[in-house]
């Protein structure tokens, strides 16, 4: 589950607003997960991936994600993964379930918050974007949102750096929250936790060539 636009990421909302559930081997799974790791399910989901049995843990937050990786780093806790596959393979064997493969069986995990944030910020129009900036300050090119991060673009170098202050960044963030929280329906944000960042036409244009491919990348 990588953006708003994954099935998985589809069905899981539709759990998070109670429009579906954890059904039986998964609700066993989960209860024993959240009591073992002190963590928070959303969901649980059972693929096959490159011809190997998957279960994808589905976390409501990211920080609950990272418990099942290993201090300070992306690789994952191999102990924790396998004893998931074990937990699991045990329920399907306990209550004779047919119809799952739990030979190589793997677990891998998600989380739901940040794919929810990602998804209220790709609901705020351009229109929206544009009258913020026309509000907002006449030296500003373009505000613009890729990956949950909002970048405010200046025409210049220099008008950026003359605008770092604490209360331009406080007003730039109420002002972006006022627009953004009406889409944010499972109300995760708040104006302190957005991901603003500060750059200008002057630079995109001479070190990216004016070329947004460049500018991600």
């Amino acid at each position: 589950m990588i953006s708003p636009f994954d099935q998985d990421y589809i069905l899981t909302k539709k759990v998070k607003k109670e429009e579906g559930e954890l059904l039986s081997p998964f609700l066993e799974l989960s209860d024993w997960v959240e009591k073992k790791y002190d963590v928070k399910i959303l969901n649980i989901i059972f693929d096959i991936c490159n011809d190997r049995p998957r279960i994808q843990i589905i976390l409501e937050f990211e920080s609950d994600k990272n418990k099942f990786h290993e201090s300070e780093s992306i690789n994952l806790n191999l102990e924790k993964m396998n004893a998931i596959s074990s937990r699991f393979r045990d329920i399907i064997e306990k209550e004779k379930i047919p119809n799952f493969k739990t030979e190589k069986l793997f677990t891998i995990f998600s989380a739901f918050a940040p794919l929810a944030i990602e998804e209220a910020h790709n609901s705020i129009s351009e229109t929206e974007l544009e009258d913020l900036r026309i509000d907002l300050n006449n030296n500003l090119w373009k505000i613009r949102c890729l990956f949950g991060v909002v970048t405010f673009f200046y025409e210049t170098e220099s008008q950026r750096i003359e605008s770092e202050d604490d209360e331009i960044d406080l007003k730039y963030r109420e002002a972006y929250f006022e627009i953004i929280k009406k889409y944010d329906e499972f109300n995760y944000l708040d104006s302190k936790i957005l991901k603003i960042e500060y750059d200008s036409k002057e630079k995109f244009d001479k070190d990216y060539n004016g070329s947004w491919f460049n500018y991600d990348r």
